[in-house]
């Protein structure tokens, strides 16, 4: 309601708290607009498809737990928009730069770090054997190591990372999961060395759980 109130009149409640420079630089942005205030009280819901019917592109993470609630996502949006996956990547370093919408892959920033990885299995049974990425293959599942410059040296982050085919010679990455021993719904990350994983039943519903499915 606010926001809508705001888009009516042209103001922006808080606009007077901001600095001399920040207030110039909105306040002339601001543009009253009743009519496109009023279709928009009067639909059932505000979504993407409502507010934004232009949108032709949304960019976010598909892979991993994100994909859980893609499917929901996706039904708010416009006809015809695209979903970009923003790139495996977390606070230590970036994984992949994403190069196409609706492809969960990317290709890795060699440029930048220096990659190794293990097989999942091998890294699984202890006798890890250490690739580059001019090693990896098609279809395949690796533990990922990073070295950085910021300092890192032979990281392990335990993601799980599959090979989705190639650009020329460079295998595209996609995050599959966090490897043995954690889990991970929404992105807070949980081990099982702190307490065993029990579903919220407000999660379960979310999620469409039900017994029996796996």
């Amino acid at each position: 309601q606010p926001l809508l109130d705001a888009l009516a009149g042209g103001t922006l409640d808080g606009l007077g708290e901001v600095g001399p420079k920040v207030h110039k630089a909105l306040a002339g942005r601001l543009r009253a607009d009743p009519d496109r205030a009023k279709a928009l009280r009067r639909e059932r819901a505000l979504t993407f498809s409502s507010v934004w019917p232009n949108l032709r592109l949304l960019t976010t993470w598909t892979g991993g737990s994100c994909g859980v609630a893609l499917s929901a996502l996706r039904a708010t949006l416009p006809t015809g928009t695209k979903v970009m996956e923003l790139g495996y990547q977390s606070s230590e370093c970036r994984g992949t730069i994403a190069i196409a919408p609706e492809t969960p892959e990317g290709v890795p920033p060699f440029h930048h770090h220096y990659f190794e990885f293990v097989e999942a299995d091998g890294w699984d049974r202890g006798s890890p054997e250490f690739l580059g990425l001019a090693e990896l293959e098609d279809g395949k599942r690796y533990y990922v190591l990073f070295t950085t410059i910021a300092g890192l040296y032979r990281y392990f982050i335990n993601d799980l990372v599959e090979v989705c085919g190639f650009l020329n010679r460079t295998p595209l990455l996609r995050f599959v999961q966090k490897g043995k021993g954690v889990t991970s719904l929404t992105g807070a990350r949980s081990s099982t060395k702190h307490r065993p994983f029990r579903p919220s039943l407000r999660c379960v519903r979310a999620i469409g759980w039900s017994r029996g499915s796996s």
